[in-house]
């Protein structure tokens, strides 16, 4: 075919024409990729992520205990919430960084909570106090894992009685008849079983009428302080918070006479459901025992105030046993059901 100069002119114009549009329709396409990549290339990865954290957050359906989502440990209300969240930071930041976990510490209202969320299984574990753990092992399936070990080599406490310092009482407790008492919780060895079997061992078997008035009030701290504004006459609590509140407070250290001291029983230790994931329960317990053996554990270790965790059993709390027994209660007793 041959064709004329205007022929060949508007031909080549049409190639021309469709090769422009050609170019913008691939232009076009390219366009449309990059802004695919732009909006889901970044879904994919957080996806992508999303599935790793998964991957990272559960035990294989092999034991049928897939991790939750959220890891919540209870704390005891021993001292006021703002402080005893602080307290704990250390050890929350540890195995959420150690076990790449979302740990959640959290300080419940009340010592009788505590064991009410270990048995309807609202939390996974906790950190409880030695009459406490007694107690709950009847209300909630738990085992205790490890103890904090502190600066002093010790992983106990003790309970402390006290009055203020112009209050006229000894350690005869004969003066302290018809006197007030400010006291933490019934689910407490310092705060509650000691000051009874002090009592007991000094011949006051009816001691519910052998004081004026004895109050419950909820913490370690306010019981000091039931004392230091002269509220009552007489307060017990542990001596790890008494201690704590005179390094902070010095003058409470000339204001408040210390009258008794109880034997020494465990540290708060970790306790956790037997019914979680022997997976987690595992990976907690290795975590916690091998604290020590890490920068950032000793770290953590050394903002928490203790050397290292020690592996507890059962066997640990028999001086609660004995406290339990010369008082002919049991730990299923009414009394300390009734928080």
């Amino acid at each position: 075919m041959i064709l004329s100069s205007s022929g060949c002119s508007n031909f080549l114009g049409q190639k021309c024409a469709s090769l422009k549009e050609y170019m913008k329709f691939m232009i076009y396409r390219v366009m449309v990729f990059f802004c695919f990549l732009l909006i889901f290339l970044p879904i994919s990865c957080s996806n992508k992520k999303s599935d790793d954290l998964a991957k990272a957050s559960e035990v294989s359906v092999e034991d049928g205990h897939p991790f939750k989502e959220k890891v919540i440990i209870a704390l005891p209300p021993e001292i006021n919430i703002f402080e005893q969240t602080k307290k704990y930071q250390p050890i929350e930041e540890y195995l959420q960084e150690t076990l790449k976990l979302d740990f959640k510490f959290k300080v419940v209202e009340s010592y009788g909570a505590i064991i009410r969320e270990l048995a309807q299984e609202k939390v996974e574990g906790a950190f409880l106090g030695s009459l406490n753990y007694f107690l709950a092992r009847n209300q909630a399936t738990i085992e205790v894992i490890a103890r904090p070990q502190w600066p002093d080599g010790t992983s106990s406490y003790t309970g402390l009685i006290f009055t203020h310092k112009n209050s006229g009482l000894t350690r005869d407790v004969a003066t302290w008849k018809n006197k007030t008492f400010a006291m933490v919780h019934q689910a407490t060895t310092a705060g509650y079983l000691f000051p009874r079997w002090h009592l007991l061992k000094a011949g006051m078997k009816d001691w519910k009428h052998f004081f004026n008035k004895v109050v419950l009030v909820g913490s370690h701290d306010a019981a000091i302080f039931m004392v230091v504004n002269r509220e009552t006459e007489l307060g017990v609590a542990k001596n790890s918070v008494f201690k704590k509140l005179v390094k902070d407070n010095p003058s409470l250290e000339d204001s408040l006479v210390i009258l008794a001291e109880s034997m020494p029983v465990p540290s708060n230790a970790f306790v956790i459901r037997k019914n979680s994931s022997p997976q987690l329960k595992n990976r907690i317990k290795e975590a916690l025992l091998q604290m020590d053996g890490t920068n950032f554990g000793r770290e953590k270790l050394d903002a928490f105030g203790a050397l290292k965790f020690l592996q507890t059993t059962d066997a640990d709390y028999e001086p609660i046993a004995k406290m339990l027994q010369d008082l002919q209660l049991e730990s299923s007793n009414p009394l300390f059901t009734l928080f």
